[in-house]
């Protein structure tokens, strides 16, 4: 049922006058429950800055090649092993770096998860040991400042080649061998490729 509160004959202003204040009577007591219910900015949840997450290579054993002029970082439970060289005369060092208690395989020979090989000479006489047309696929990338040619080859092994900042005839090649391993699982292969990216960032050339 509405309530009418204008007759036909005459207007009825004392109920009028009723309703302006009952309206102004409930604007004013809504406007106060809405302030309550605001949460002031001294309210607001504090957001805490994320803490550094701590470099795991900081307690690494470090590999110095006093002679080609670089550094890198390995796990202490790792170790190196400096392969014999067989082939091509530019090619002058070969250190491979691989776990102390584990040993792995490519088909029935073993093989280490990285390995870096050193060669001096021209960028032609290294592309004759290493064409480009081999490579899958190529990429630039830049690691800790270092401009860094990625190759993907054969054996889906990958090739980060350094090319000394102050001696173009010297490359050092970083060789990640871990897809090329057969007897682990893919956790364990996950694993290793923390562990090689880690290495990687902690490549430098000496002064």
């Amino acid at each position: 049922m509405a309530y009418i509160f204008i007759t036909k004959e005459k207007t009825n202003w004392k109920y009028l006058l009723i309703i302006f204040i009952l309206g102004i009577i409930i604007g004013a007591g809504t406007l106060w429950l809405t302030s309550k219910q605001k949460v002031s900015p001294a309210e607001l949840p504090e957001i805490k800055k994320q803490e550094k997450v701590e470099d795991e290579t900081t307690n690494w054993k470090t590999y110095r090649n006093e002679e080609y002029k670089y550094t890198i970082k390995y796990p202490q439970n790792w170790k190196i092993e400096e392969a014999k060289i067989e082939g091509p005369e530019n090619i002058k060092s070969v250190i491979c770096f691989g776990p102390q208690d584990k040993i792995y395989y490519f088909g029935s020979g073993r093989i280490n998860p990285a390995c870096i090989e050193v060669s001096i000479g021209t960028l032609e006489q290294y592309r004759k040991v290493y064409p480009e047309e081999v490579a899958i696929e190529r990429k630039e990338v830049v690691i800790s400042g270092y401009p860094v040619l990625v190759e993907r080859r054969g054996y889906d092994e990958l090739f980060y080649i350094f090319e000394h900042p102050t001696n173009k005839n010297t490359r050092v090649t970083i060789r990640d061998y871990i897809n090329m391993i057969t007897n682990i699982n893919i956790t364990e292969r996950n694993d290793l490729k923390n562990i090689f990216d880690q290495m990687l960032s902690t490549f430098r050339f000496l002064e």
